[in-house]
């Protein structure tokens, strides 16, 4: 699980979008989609992007939440731990969500890439 679980964790955060979350709870999922299923960055790389954008700080981007959460939800995701049952549910599930943030995916990218630029260089295209 431990891949997937940073997959989980932002797809959940980013379907989950309310007025008491903070902004960079938000930024953090959208940020881990895109790199996730955009740019076939690893769990661990995801985590550690988030590590490095953590340290440095600053005013995290605000969206405003899509008018739909989304075709699937994690109780779509196969609790089936062994063969590719959970990770294919669970990029299913990122798929279905990240696609309702569509018109912020072009604002995401920019910002990431320019964010990570220096932390990443090579791997982030």
């Amino acid at each position: 699980m431990g891949q997937w679980h940073q997959l989980g964790t932002d797809t959940y955060a980013a379907q989950h979008v309310g007025p008491r979350m903070r902004p960079i709870t938000l930024w953090f999922a959208l940020v881990g989609l895109h790199l996730a299923l955009d740019r076939g960055l690893t769990g661990p790389q995801v985590r550690d992007a988030h590590q490095y954008l953590s340290s440095r700080g600053g005013d995290w981007p605000r969206f405003a939440a899509p008018d739909s959460p989304g075709s699937l939800t994690a109780h779509d995701v196969p609790r089936d731990l062994d063969g590719g049952a959970l990770s294919a549910g669970l990029v299913a599930w990122a798929e279905a969500v990240w696609q309702v943030w569509q018109p912020v995916h072009e604002a995401v990218a920019t910002t990431c890439l320019q964010a990570l630029a220096a932390w990443y260089p090579g791997r982030i295209r």
